[in-house]
């Protein structure tokens, strides 16, 4: 698929160690669906590097598009975007990609993540929101600590805002701040309280912890056909 240059407009602080890079399409009609991800491309100590990104904001936004970003330990490229890459620098990308899609329809959709495994799932939110489609949406979202807690006052607000729209965070290192929220990993059992019958889930995050929701989900009666996953 042929390359394209975006130009880098923004760097938006999410969290302590997460950003979101925000690039303008210039009229680049960059055809995406909420879930997709683009390939980013950079020449680094000589080397191209191409790492795979999803895209977190909504593809109806067509001015610019959202790559939210952790800083990894020893990452080539997460690193050289946080040192960097500065406002009106580009990058060169090629997509969209991937088959972890939402597609229009009557069903509820229980959006389920841990980490920066959210970004995908934004872009579905954010998309559904946008377009006013009449579904129950859950957004199910684990993270270490309250500090790590991506987006959430967008969630918050959206929740308000929205009666068929539900935020549930649980957090697995409460030890020492200020929580009074969910505990622990996602289980069964809260998985069982909010499943009603018929939806769709979206699984993204580490292998090991799509692996165990998935697990999970089939436990409760899930179909496979209902069940869509993005690990990394």
């Amino acid at each position: 698929m042929a390359r394209f240059a975006l130009r880098l407009i923004e760097k938006i602080d999410e969290t302590h160690d997460t950003k979101t890079f925000r690039f303008a399409l210039n009229g680049h009609n960059l055809d995406f669906l909420p879930g997709h991800f683009i390939m980013a491309n950079k020449m680094i100590d000589g080397k191209l590097v191409r790492r795979a990104y999803s895209i977190s904001s909504s593809p109806l936004n067509k001015k610019s598009i959202d790559l939210t970003i952790k800083r990894v330990e020893n990452g080539i490229f997460s690193n050289y975007m946080y040192d960097n890459a500065n406002v009106g620098d580009s990058i060169d990308m090629d997509g969209p990609y991937g088959k972890f899609i939402y597609n229009d329809g009557s069903n509820g959709v229980v959006l389920i993540s841990a980490g920066c495994g959210i970004a995908p799932l934004m872009s579905m939110a954010r998309y559904i929101i946008e377009k006013g489609i009449n579904v129950n949406v859950i957004m199910l979202h684990s993270c270490k600590t309250p500090n790590d807690m991506l987006f959430r006052e967008e969630m918050l607000r959206i929740q308000e805002n929205n009666e068929n729209f539900k935020y549930i965070v649980t957090i697995t290192r409460p030890t020492g701040f200020d929580w009074n929220g969910k505990t622990g990993r996602i289980n069964e059992e809260l998985l069982r309280s909010i499943i009603k019958g018929g939806e769709r889930f979206f699984v993204s995050g580490r292998v090991e912890f799509g692996h165990s929701i998935v697990s999970m989900l089939r436990n409760l009666g899930v179909k496979d056909e209902n069940i869509k996953e993005e690990l990394f």
